[in-house]
């Protein structure tokens, strides 16, 4: 299943841009963002969490990059934008053994 590319108009498109995490022009997270988002499942699984909630994991590597130097809502539309991306990621990689 192919999910449709991010809204580069969404508010928070600029923004994870910006930090390095989104390109605008692949309509794809970078590796910085993939770093930060492993980590950030790591440190759940070190926890013993496994839940099947992939915000927390992506608060945590948003945090992690950016701070405190975002709102409540700025960190909520950058969940909003980066949650279907993950989820699409998270589809294609169970599904694409070269993946």
């Amino acid at each position: 299943m192919h999910s449709p590319q991010p809204d580069p108009s969404h508010p928070a498109a600029e923004l994870l841009q910006q930090a390095g995490l989104f390109s605008l022009k692949d309509g794809q997270p970078t590796r910085r963002w993939h770093g930060a988002l492993a980590r950030a499942a790591g440190e759940l699984v070190s926890r013993g969490e496994s839940g099947t909630d992939l915000r927390l994991p992506i608060v945590m590597a948003l945090h992690e990059v950016l701070g405190d130097s975002v709102t409540e809502n700025q960190l909520v539309d950058l969940v909003e934008f980066m949650l279907p991306v993950v989820e699409a990621g998270t589809d294609r990689s169970d599904t694409d053994p070269h993946h």
